[in-house]
Order: structure tokens, then C-alpha cells, then sequence
């Protein structure tokens, strides 16, 4: 869902790299994403004074879906925005809270957070994570919305210790980039949950091509690969929210501490 929306933003944002069509298009969807599951592609073709496959072909390039696929995208953003906008379990709470209380609850939140991700870090894992970043001739970071702001942190740390590190704004940037990668290079999927359709599908892909893959996620994998590692972070939310609200601070916690370990094992 948050790829879908990120997509399409990024589509209007970064101009110079789509055309006009697709960021009008993107631009109609997105002010009208409510009545959007409601109409059919030659609804939205008119509305864009285009044709259906021109709109075809948009769904394919910037969100790497079909139409179908990227009306139920839509369908579950609305969802999303009706839960997080009518927020009950924060409305119900409004009475008791004061500032404070706002406060003390988001470091306290945040604060275990941190603790349950320093206990949760394996040593000898993080290590041998850091060797993989010393070893690979590239690396290619991954993620999906918000992960992928961590993901843009991850390769612009790591390019300042000499590293060749990349991170990708699209799904369809991340597949092309897949297809360029060697046994020589690794990649490193950052995801909370890493359960999303997007994840699972960078993950398969890079699995295809026999990468080594560094994970930063709070999702534990029972089964054990030898061209695999998991960096696991805290699961803590904020129920009350469906937005990254700690999570993302969890999750750059663990490149900060790759960035440190490296600098300390393999720089003068």
C-alpha cells in the first residue's frame, strides 16, 4: 500500500525523470483516490484525455502492477486513511492527555524500543554482516516507503566510507537494478514487517540471482541460509497509529550501528 503511494508521488515529484502524461496521471489519481476504485480504465482515460492503454502502461512502469492491481492498492490506502484519520483508539484517549503525557509516552515508546533492539542484536551476525559490506564490490540497498527513506540513509552512510552503495526511489528502479548485480556485489533489504508484496518480490529476485542478502527487519526467519542474514529490530508500534512512528528509528538504529562497527574493524 505504501509503495503504491510513494510510486505515485514520486512520479509528480521527480519530473524530469517521467513524462508529463504519467505525472498528470499519477496527479489525477492521487487528488481522487477516493472515487478512484469506482471507475472503470476508460473513466480515468477520459479524465486524463488519454487512451486505456496508455493507462495500462502507467500502472505497468510506475507501479509495476496491472490497473486491477493498482485499484486494489488504492482500495487499501482509503482504508488506511479512514483508520488513521479516525483514529478511535487516539480519539477515545484526547479527554485524559495532556502534552506531557504525548510526550512521556512517545520517548518512553521509543526508549523501549532501543532496548529491546540492542537485545535482540547478535554480535557475530553483525559482524559477519559488516565483512559481506567490506567484501562486496556493490551494494544495493532495498526497501519500500518508509524503509526506503532508511534504505537512502544506508547507501548515503556507507558512500562516505568509500563504499559503492545504492538505494532506488521505485519498485521498477529496484528489478532493473536486480538485473545489473553479480555474485560479487549484496543486497540489503530494509523492511519492518518484510512481509510486503514489494519486499517479497525483491527478495525472490535476488534469491534468483544467488545474492547474499543482509535483512534489517523485525521479522525472524526460523529457516537458516548461509548467503543470508537477519538484523532483527525491536516489533514495538504505536498501536494507536498505523504510520511509522518508532519503527523507522529502530530500524536506521541498526545502519548506525553497521557504520560504527565498520569504521572501527576496517578503517585506519
Amino acid at each position: 500500500m505504501y509503495s503504491f503511494f510513494s510510486n505515485l508521488k514520486r512520479c509528480v515529484e521527480e519530473i524530469t525523470e517521467y513524462s508529463s502524461t504519467d505525472s498528470y496521471i499519477a496527479q489525477y489519481i492521487l487528488h481522487n483516490h477516493e472515487i478512484i476504485p469506482n471507475m472503470t480504465i476508460f473513466d480515468i482515460a477520459k479524465a486524463c484525455s488519454t487512451s486505456p492503454a496508455t493507462i495500462t502502461r502507467f500502472c505497468k512502469r510506475v507501479n509495476n502492477s496491472s490497473f486491477k492491481e493498482l485499484k486494489e492498492d488504492v482500495i487499501v490506502y482509503n482504508e488506511f486513511l479512514q483508520d488513521e484519520i479516525n483514529n478511535r483508539s487516539v480519539k477515545s484517549g484526547k479527554e485524559n492527555r495532556n502534552s506531557n503525557s504525548i510526550l512521556d509516552g512517545y520517548f518512553k515508546s521509543l526508549n523501549k524500543s532501543f532496548v529491546e533492539t540492542k537485545e535482540l542484536i547478535d554480535e557475530k551476525k553483525l559482524i559477519k554482516a559488516v565483512h559481506w559490506i567490506e567484501e562486496a564490490k556493490g551494494i544495493y540497498v532495498f526497501g519500500s516507503s518508509f524503509s526506503n527513506i532508511v534504505a537512502k540513509n544506508f547507501s548515503e552512510k556507507f558512500t562516505r566510507l568509500n563504499k559503492t552503495a545504492y538505494s532506488f526511489p521505485t519498485l521498477k528502479s529496484q528489478i532493473l537494478a536486480i538485473e545489473s548485480m553479480s555474485e560479487d556485489d549484496i543486497g540489503v533489504i530494509v523492511s519492518f514487517s518484510g512481509t510486503t508484496r514489494h519486499i517479497k518480490q525483491i527478495n525472490k529476485l535476488l534469491k534468483e540471482k544467488n545474492i547474499k542478502i543482509i535483512w534489517i527487519t523485525s521479522q525472524n526467519e526460523i529457516k537458516n541460509s548461509f548467503r543470508e542474514i537477519r538484523l532483527l529490530v525491536s516489533p514495538l508500534k504505536m498501536e494507536e497509529f498505523q504510520t511509522s512512528i518508532i519503527q523507522d528509528h529502530a530500524l536506521n538504529s541498526i545502519v548506525d550501528i553497521l557504520y560504527i562497527y565498520y569504521v572501527y574493524l576496517y578503517t585506519n
